[in-house]
């Protein structure tokens, strides 16, 4: 049996943008700089042009330790935020894969559900090294 139709692209970009302004920009802000000593950079990020079951893995359940991005280094947390709905999480990826110049693929909600079934029983936050020995399809 076929899941639910996915989202034109125009709606879910329109979804991710709203989900980011109200759960992202604050850490990350709008332009995706993000703020020194609370946040790296998502504008340029390896992490949110690369691949996706990474990014997933990131917004699901944190990430956590020395890491760069964009070429900012530090030594940060970032939550997870597995309580987002699969199809919030597809959007808001899509929306910053899309976003500031970016044309990364944009990330479905099936995506999204496949490694959440895959980490469900995942407590901790990721460090790099975990997420760059996760194998990728």
């Amino acid at each position: 049996m076929a899941g639910p139709k996915p989202l034109p692209v125009d709606s879910q970009l329109a979804e991710g943008g709203r989900v980011y302004a109200v759960s992202c920009a604050a850490c990350h802000l709008a332009d995706g700089e993000g703020m020194e000593g609370l946040s790296l950079p998502l504008r340029n990020s390896k992490w949110v042009l690369g691949p996706e079951d990474r990014l997933i893995r990131i917004v699901l359940h944190g990430v956590r330790g020395p890491i760069d991005a964009a070429g900012v280094e530090a030594n940060l947390e970032m939550p997870g935020m597995g309580f987002f709905s699969d199809e919030e999480i597809a959007a808001v990826l899509t929306y910053t894969r899309s976003a500031w110049g970016h044309r990364a693929p944009r990330v479905s909600a099936p995506s999204v559900a496949r490694v959440r079934a895959e980490t469900e029983g995942r407590g901790d936050s990721w460090t790099v090294a975990e997420l760059e020995a996760v194998r990728l399809e």
